[in-house]
């Protein structure tokens, strides 16, 4: 086996930082890039957003009780009508829904979460 001269080892450590130097700089070009173009992609494809599905619960809406449910001391069996009286938002989302039973009673500050589970929109 050949023993290397230090002149000999001094030329490849230069070698190898310039390649380490290039590959360094190529990184420092690439990552800045891919990650502009991570953030940019999805804006461009980011089309006109569709309304969630409980985004038409509005004054007047008409929702059937999948499920027997108590609210407070009023029973609603499956299958019953109530008519939202009002809703109110939190951060621009729904936070709490008022109901209207068909004998006029008005429930109010009822949870979205939990119309949204226990109602669906009545059908014509």
């Amino acid at each position: 086996m050949r023993r290397t001269t230090g002149a000999e080892l001094l030329s490849k450590g230069q070698r190898a930082r310039k390649l380490f130097g290039a590959l360094a700089l190529s990184a420092a070009t690439l990552v800045p890039l891919a990650l502009s173009a991570a953030t940019l992609v999805p804006l461009a494809h980011a089309g006109p957003r569709s309304p969630e599905p409980e985004a038409p619960l509005h004054r007047g809406a008409e929702l059937v009780a999948t499920t027997d449910l108590v609210l407070g001391d009023v029973q609603i069996a499956k299958g019953s009508r109530v008519t939202v009286a009002g809703v109110d938002y939190r951060d621009g989302k729904p936070h709490t829904v008022s109901l209207e039973l068909k004998d006029g009673h008005v429930l109010h500050a009822v949870p979205f979460n939990r119309v949204k589970r226990e109602f669906r929109p009545a059908t014509s």
